[in-house]
Formats: C-alpha cells, sequence, structure tokens
C-alpha cells in the first residue's frame, strides 16, 4: 500500500517538472532564438516479488513478478527545429538555419545563440548590444577579401572607416554600335577643278590698275564659293604685261606680256603650287578667255577636321646653322587618326633662337602624303640646351593648305550611324578622377571601327585603335578583354600615368559590344578603379558578411560573421539570455564559414502553441490521475485502520 502512495507522489512531481517546462516554453512563445524543451518520462526501479523461473519437465517457466516503483524524469530535451522568420528592416540583424548558432565572446569565454538581434556600439564593435557580448568572425583586408581559415576575432567596424583609391586599369563597354552606317573614307582628294571665266584685258590700261574676273563655285552640300582672278598691268609704261592673282594668292609670282601684233595662242603659266593658268590670246592682243586649273578639292562627305594643332616643346638654344627638328603627331582626317610631320630648320638669321618651318606634310587616311602649308609661332621661354620635345596639347577646327589649295574645315558632320560615343571617368593612385572619352568613327573597311580618345578634354593616343566585326555583327577583334584599345592617362598632381584598357567582354568572356542594325548604344558602364570614400552604412548580406557603403558609391566587404554548430546541439547547456554554452555531452564546436544567412530578420521561438496547450491537458490529466492514486490509497489504508474498532 505504501508503494501505491510513493508511486502517486513521484507521478505528481514529475509532473509537475512536466507542468513547469510546458510553463517555461509558452512564457517564451515570443522570444527571439528560443528553443522549446520537452519532458520524457521513465519508470524508476520495480521491486521484485518472484523471479522468473526456466520451464522444467513438463512446466513452463514464468515470468518475474515485480511491482513499480514510480515515475522518474528521463531526460528534459531541447528541440532545435528552426522557427519562423520574422523581417526587421534592419540590416545589422541576421537569422540562420539548420543548427548552426552565432558565436559570441565576453574575452574568456565562448558562448552560443540563436538570437541574432546585433548591432554596432559606439567603438564600432558589432555584438549584442544588450549584454556586450560580441560577435565572431573575420576581418577583411585592405582588398575586401576574407580568409575564413584564420582565427577567429571580435568584429570592429570603427564609424568614418575610410576606403583607398583604387587605380582604374580598364573600362567596360558594352550595347551596339550602328551596323548602318556607310564608313568613312576619309582624305582629300587632288583631281582638277577647272573653273571658266571669260573677259577682256586693255592695253590701255594704267600701270598698276586690276582687272578682276569672278566666277562662282560650288561646294558638295550646295554652299556658294566665289574665286577672283585679279589681272594686274605691270612693267614699263608702254608694255602691256600683266601679273595673275588668284583671291589673295599670287600665281606664282609670275606675269606674261600681250603684245600688239599676235597669233593666236594658248600662255600656260604655272603657280608653283600645283595649279596652271590657261590663257587664250587672240590677234588684237586680247584675252578672250581663262581657264584657271588649280588642283585640289575637298570631298566634303569625307573631308578632313581638326586641323589646326598646338605644339609645346623645347628646341636647343645652342643649335647650330642648318640644325634639323622633325617631329611628328596625329591629327584628324575626317575622324581618322593621321600622322602629321612638321620639319624645323635653324636658319642664319642673327637671331640666336630663330627656327623656321621648312617642310610640312601628314599622310591622309588613304595612304597619300599631303603637302601643307604652315606656319608655326613660337614663343620665347628659358630653356636647357637639350634635344628637342614636342607634344601634342590640343588640336581644333581650322583651314589647311593642301597642294596650294587652302580649304575650310569648319562645320563638317559625318552620318550619325558612321560615329559613337562613350564617356566615363576613370581614377588615378591618388583617386584623382579624369574624364574619358571614346569616339568610335566607322572606316571604310566593313566591320572595322577605328576609337579616338580625349583625357580631361585633350586628346591622347590610343594603341590597338581599330576594333572589327564580323558580317553577323560578333566581335572579332580583339580577341580578349586586356587585348581592347589602350590609352594613357596623365596623373593628377603626385600621381603617376597609368594605362586604361577598353574591355569589351562580359564577365562571362563572351563581347559584350555588337554591331547590329539600329541607333548606337554604346555606353562605358563601369571602371575597376575609384577614388577614396568614407564609409556611410554597413548591412549584411546572406553570406554573413559584412558589406560597407562608401562616400564614392563603393561597396566593399569588410567582415563576416562566423558560425558554429555541434554534434549534439540538444547536449549544450543554457546558460541564461538566450545563451549555450559547451558541455561535456555536446561535442567540440565546429566553425561553419558557409552558412545561409536571412540578413534583417530574426528567428522567432519555435514553440507550438497548439502543442503546448495540447501537453498541458495531458499533463493535468497525468496530475490528476496520481493525486487520485494517492487519495484511494489513503481511503484503503483508512479501511484498514479501521478494522480494529
Amino acid at each position: 500500500m505504501m508503494r501505491a502512495l510513493f508511486s502517486g507522489v513521484s507521478g505528481l512531481k514529475n509532473h509537475q517538472t512536466r507542468m513547469d517546462v510546458i510553463g517555461n516554453n509558452i512564457a517564451n512563445v515570443n522570444t527571439t532564438g528560443f528553443k522549446a524543451s520537452r519532458v520524457s518520462f521513465q519508470d524508476v526501479l520495480s521491486q521484485t516479488i518472484q523471479g522468473a523461473s526456466a520451464a522444467q519437465g513438463n512446466r513452463g517457466g514464468t515470468n518475474p513478478v515485480q511491482v513499480g516503483l514510480g515515475v522518474g524524469v528521463a531526460s528534459i530535451d531541447t528541440i532545435f527545429t528552426d522557427g519562423s522568420y520574422q523581417s526587421t528592416g534592419k540590416m545589422t540583424d541576421l537569422a540562420v538555419t539548420g543548427k548552426n548558432l552565432f558565436i559570441l565572446s565576453d574575452g574568456t569565454q565562448e558562448y552560443y545563440t540563436r538570437a541574432g538581434n546585433f548591432d554596432f556600439d559606439g567603438s564600432g564593435i558589432y555584438g549584442v548590444t544588450g549584454t556586450g557580448l560580441k560577435v565572431m568572425g573575420w576581418m577583411a583586408n585592405a582588398a575586401g577579401e576574407i580568409n575564413a581559415t584564420g582565427s577567429l576575432t571580435a568584429i570592429q567596424i570603427p564609424e568614418g572607416t575610410s576606403m583607398p583609391p583604387q587605380v582604374s586599369t580598364e573600362i567596360a563597354i558594352a550595347n551596339n554600335l550602328s551596323g548602318d552606317g556607310k564608313g568613312i573614307a576619309a582624305g582629300i582628294a587632288t583631281a582638277d577643278t577647272k573653273m571658266n571665266f571669260e573677259g577682256t584685258l586693255n592695253a590701255n590700261t594704267a600701270v598698276g590698275e586690276v582687272v578682276s574676273f569672278q566666277v562662282q563655285t560650288y561646294l558638295a552640300s550646295g554652299a556658294q564659293v566665289p574665286v577672283t582672278v585679279n589681272f594686274k598691268k605691270t612693267g614699263e609704261p608702254g608694255t602691256n604685261t600683266w601679273s595673275v592673282t588668284t583671291g589673295d594668292s599670287t600665281i606664282g609670282g609670275q606675269s606674261f606680256t600681250v603684245g600688239t601684233a599676235m597669233s593666236p595662242s594658248t600662255l600656260s603659266i604655272d603657280n608653283g603650287k600645283g595649279g596652271t593658268m590657261t590663257v587664250a590670246v587672240d590677234t588684237a592682243g586680247i584675252i578672250a578667255g581663262a581657264t584657271d586649273a588649280l588642283k585640289g578639292k575637298t570631298d566634303l562627305s569625307a573631308a578632313a577636321n581638326d586641323t589646326g594643332i598646338k605644339l609645346s616643346g623645347v628646341l636647343p638654344a645652342d643649335a647650330q646653322e642648318g640644325a634639323v627638328v622633325e617631329t611628328t603627331v596625329e591629327v584628324i582626317d575626317g575622324n581618322e587618326r593621321v600622322p602629321y610631320t612638321i620639319t624645323l630648320t635653324k636658319t642664319a638669321n642673327t637671331t640666336e633662337n630663330e627656327w623656321k618651318v621648312t617642310k610640312a606634310t601628314y599622310t591622309d587616311a588613304s595612304g597619300t602624303v599631303q603637302d601643307v602649308t604652315s606656319t608655326i609661332a613660337v614663343t620665347p621661354v628659358t630653356v636647357p640646351a637639350t634635344p628637342a620635345t614636342f607634344i601634342v596639347e590640343g588640336v581644333n577646327t581650322s583651314t589647311i593648305a593642301v597642294n596650294g589649295l587652302s580649304l575650310d574645315m569648319s562645320g563638317i558632320t559625318t552620318d550619325a550611324a558612321d560615329t559613337a560615343n562613350a564617356a566615363l571617368n576613370v581614377y588615378d593612385s591618388l583617386g584623382g578622377a579624369h574624364k574619358v572619352e571614346y569616339t568610335y568613327t566607322k572606316t571604310g573597311v566593313p566591320g572595322e571601327w577605328s576609337v579616338s580618345a580625349k583625357v580631361d578634354g585633350k586628346n591622347v593616343d590610343v594603341t590597338n585603335d581599330k576594333i572589327a566585326f564580323n558580317s553577323k555583327g560578333v566581335l572579332i577583334s580583339p580577341t580578349s578583354p586586356n587585348g581592347g584599345p589602350q590609352i594613357t592617362v596623365p596623373g593628377s598632381a603626385g600621381a603617376t600615368n597609368f594605362p586604361v584598357t577598353m574591355n569589351l567582354f562580359s564577365e562571362d568572356g563572351t563581347p559584350a559590344l555588337t554591331q547590329y542594325s539600329g541607333k548606337s548604344t554604346i555606353m562605358a558602364t563601369t571602371t575597376d578603379g575609384y577614388a577614396a570614400g568614407t564609409l556611410k552604412n554597413v548591412v549584411a548580406n546572406t553570406s554573413g558578411e559584412l558589406i560597407g557603403t562608401f562616400s564614392n558609391e563603393r561597396t566593399m566587404t569588410l567582415a563576416k560573421v562566423a558560425l558554429a554548430t555541434f554534434s549534439n546541439p540538444g547536449g549544450l547547456e543554457k546558460a541564461g539570455s538566450n545563451y549555450y554554452v559547451k558541455s561535456a555531452n555536446s561535442g567540440e564546436r565546429r566553425i561553419v564559414s558557409d552558412g545561409a544567412f536571412a540578413p534583417g530578420s530574426l528567428e522567432g521561438s519555435n514553440v507550438d502553441l497548439a502543442e503546448q496547450f495540447s501537453d498541458m491537458i495531458i499533463t493535468q490529466r497525468g496530475f490528476q490521475a496520481n493525486s487520485k492514486d494517492i487519495t484511494t490509497a489513503d481511503e484503503m489504508l483508512e479501511i484498514i485502520a479501521n478494522l480494529k474498532r
């Protein structure tokens, strides 16, 4: 009878424990990262009244006769299932999945938790602001790289953290160049252009007087260009000698005399610059007509531009008479870059530093060498006696004289489908920004484009300056990201010059630029360089990396949160405040660097209220039944006690 009482008491006590666990679960139904617990019961020792016996003879065996002595708690287990995830919008909050736990430290001991309500304190330490424990992980190096095999350290990102500048090495170019253009076959044509005029020269004209003839010529655009030919009476009185000029240019300094008794004839006058004046004279000494066959015309559909060149450099002050300095620069012939050669020769003038332009030529896009009438203005400065050097500083729309014909290059345009532009800032080693402007010009070669460039408004040389597409509009040259057009960008004060390559390929290695029909949509998308920046904000990503956003609009990985896992997470010992510590039965912690994170979210409790209420009813009934066991045993004892009455 006493055993029944003892069993009932154990039942009451252990159901009370179960109710305590259920109550704790319900109390933590809204606790971040809380893991519910459950109670498992087991029976305790049994009193053996009769032992078991084996079969003997004609009798079978018998089972043991035992009376149980009550119930005990077998275990209180922590259930490590995932709770629901609640979005907080706070990007320093983190949640994890599976059996992974965050690692916290107070400097001497590690703690583990599923509650990821983290933030930065005043010194930039990432941790639990309520307890001051620090989140452990790995800090990134200056390049934003994480070594997840290194030792764990407390994550600390001070306010005002700076990002050093990164020098640019490439500009990424993408989208499309129009396949509709016909291309620019640049150059200056030199076929004869004849100007016809008629008039009369009077032999009695006074010496020094001028007779002018004017004809109209027309450009390809339809614009009228008047050309004036002047006949000036020269020579001694009584003679009939004339000099000829066209506009403001004397025709080779030539003159001719019209006789008083002449047979019909033709005079051919060389102007000294590749042009001729053909004059027909009748028997009366009257010029009946003349044709000026000046060589040189401009094909305005493919005309040159940007031909005024500004040079700066040094000429040696101690050069001897006849010393020659020659420099070759590039000019724009229709949008083609062509070599322009200037030769300077030291003169015999008494002025010590007088130089003369003795020759100037350039090679047009067709490969023809053209003679150019050039002048040079020299500004005197104090210079060392060193070899001459020249630098191209700029190119301006101007005029050029080719083979004696002055050509005005202003106002010349090209078909929109034949040119395209793209621009982007690049950065030097000190973070200085430099604007790079690319101009793409379709050449006369099918599928080929020529590339020119400016940096901060000044022309720069381009190597590998041709890109090409096949008949399907697919890029075939260059063939690799580092084989594209390249320029050298002058660094700002204190920074070195640096090369920048045009990258025409996507990250997967396929061409990013095409040549299809339609408008050109080419654009410069990114550069790998950037200016210095100051930290503005920090957020976490799905890999547990803390990403900093800087004032230069760049982002960089600053740190990574480490996770721990145990072979038996249920064996961890609860230490309060949602923390666990390692126990003898939890196993050793293993570091996890590739766990899945939910930034801006927190994991809720995994307590299931419906389950807890069901367990509560069952526990209550169990407690009630055990109490009935005790009262029943008590009544039976009372009956026995009343037998003596």
